[in-house]
């Protein structure tokens, strides 16, 4: 039992389960569940030293800290992949002013759409003009964080985003600066424009926003280099559902005890709270069903005009549209391997849950 099923055994009450909506019943209802028998069993046995040994099946929700704890190293080792040779990356953080949160909470889906509209939108201007980058085709992603560090609500995007784009007919790779992608002053107020103007057309009545207009929205762009270390820096954040499994230090009395860094210092610091306000703020950072926290754009895009294999071709060999693209390479950190000899030759074997987890499930 990991520590957020156990914590969720101890203090998520029928009092409150009655209280959410359907959907956070069910994250709820996933992280109790989660390998005890309720969604089956995998055998896995190794071809080369003959180990074998059964798990019980994850509920693979991803607010389950228990399922998602290994899924971060993955994904950071499946995007450097796509990192471009000889290309400066840069974090673009979105943010929204405090006054502006109620709107977004009670408004999420259309807020946080908004939110990926207008600030892409504001990347791809701010470089497109030839004050800075002077290209249109770029390729960029961003990913949605609903909390801060302390587990309160504070909606922002971070972008990853190559300082670098193709010409107008997608022959020549076109690098920007290593230490600064675009002004970042300006950026705020395009940023600020776009989305008020989106916001006001949906929800013109929402009074908070109202203080808003000509405040907040905030824009930073941090230089990372070759963008290795932004892409495990969001790996954890990613996949560590609403808090991270190791940021939880105890809980007993009714009371849950975590840590998180401070922002400017990065000192490790320690904050409790009641239990009942730890799941308050744990199922208030819960996105809408099905909702995209990761989207991308341009040459990133699932239908690019020009592919990352193509795209290093003609950054490293400087040749046209009519080259052949790269062969992919070949991601062997995803591979399953065996515990013990660390063999590739891993047969699993899945068992549905029995009919007694079936009728408990229902």
């Amino acid at each position: 039992m990991h520590k957020l099923q156990a914590l969720f055994a101890e203090y998520y009450t029928e009092e409150l389960h009655h209280s959410l909506p359907v959907f956070h019943q069910k994250v709820a209802s996933d992280i109790l569940r989660c390998q005890t028998g309720a969604y089956g069993s995998t055998e896995i046995s190794c071809g080369d030293c003959d180990s074998r040994k059964t798990v019980l099946n994850g509920c693979g929700n991803r607010y389950c800290s228990g399922c998602q704890k290994n899924k971060g190293a993955l994904w950071a080792a499946k995007q450097k992949l796509k990192l471009l040779p000889s290309v400066n990356y840069f974090m673009v953080t979105f943010t929204i002013p405090e006054e502006a949160r109620n709107c977004f909470h009670n408004n999420q889906q259309e807020c946080y759409d908004a939110l990926f509209c207008c600030a892409s939108q504001t990347i791809i201007e701010m470089l497109s003009d030839k004050k800075n980058l002077g290209v249109k085709n770029l390729g960029f992603f961003g990913v949605l964080h609903s909390g801060g560090r302390t587990m309160n609500y504070h909606p922002h995007i971070h972008f990853v985003v190559p300082n670098g784009g193709l010409s107008n007919d997608l022959s020549v790779w076109q690098n920007g600066r290593a230490d600064k992608v675009f002004d970042v002053t300006e950026a705020c107020e395009i940023f600020r424009e776009k989305i008020t103007e989106k916001l006001f057309a949906f929800n013109s009545t929402y009074l908070d926003l109202n203080t808003v207009q000509d405040k907040g929205w905030h824009v930073r762009a941090d230089a990372m280099g070759s963008g290795e270390s932004l892409l495990e820096y969001l790996s954890r954040y990613l996949f560590k559902s609403v808090i991270a499994e190791s940021n939880i230090l105890s809980w007993g009395d009714k009371k849950v005890s975590f840590q998180y860094r401070k922002k400017k210092s990065n000192k490790l610091m320690k904050m409790t709270l009641p239990a009942k306000e730890f799941l308050r703020r744990f199922f208030y950072l819960v996105l809408p069903k099905g909702f995209r926290k990761v989207r991308h754009f341009g040459f990133l895009s699932a239908k690019p005009l020009k592919t990352i294999p193509e795209i290093i071709e003609i950054i490293s060999f400087g040749m046209i549209s009519q080259a052949e693209a790269i062969p992919k390479k070949k991601n062997e950190s995803s591979k399953v391997r065996c515990e013990i000899c660390n063999s590739t030759k891993v047969t699993m074997v899945y068992t549905k849950p029995s009919q007694q987890n079936l009728i408990q499930k229902e």
